[in-house]
């Protein structure tokens, strides 16, 4: 829900908030996209349309990145959760007899499985540029305070 919100607040037609630099009919295509997503109960679609709207900014400002270290974590998480999801959706589907992996050719099965290792690559790539930068982040805050010590008096 609360995330559903933070993208409305960016894609709304009406949020003092919304982008205006993209075109008006994309903005219009992805605010559809959004409560389609939202409809449906589809949390990786609109986690993958938030991460979307950090990335892309606001008509070329810098990309709006999560303030607190939390919301980083939890979209690390998500990503993670739909890679997860997307390696067992292809398990299933290559268990599955109606695709029939285990009858295709051996050009097509070497061909199908590089497709795959280069999405699943990407996506690693991605998650660990993530992860690269919640580390440089909390190296830029620095180590923890040593604890004070009680004046006594």
């Amino acid at each position: 829900m609360t995330l559903f919100r933070a993208i409305a607040r960016r894609l709304h037609p009406d949020s003092p908030h919304a982008l205006r630099g993209p075109d008006p009919t994309r903005l219009k295509a992805l605010w559809s996209e959004a409560q389609t997503a939202y409809a449906a109960g589809d949390a990786d679609r609109l986690l993958a349309l938030a991460t979307w709207l950090d990335a892309a900014g606001d008509g070329g400002t810098p990309p709006v990145l999560p303030t607190s270290l939390g919301e980083r974590y939890a979209r690390l998480r998500g990503l993670a959760r739909a890679a997860d999801g997307v390696a067992r959706r292809l398990a299933a589907l290559e268990a599955d007899p109606a695709w029939d992996f285990t009858r295709r050719r051996a050009r097509e099965r070497m061909r199908l499985r590089a497709d795959a290792a280069r999405g699943l690559d990407a996506e690693l790539r991605r998650l660990e540029a993530a992860i690269a930068e919640v580390g440089a982040m909390l190296d830029a805050i620095g180590p923890a305070r040593a604890p004070r010590r009680a004046r006594r008096r």
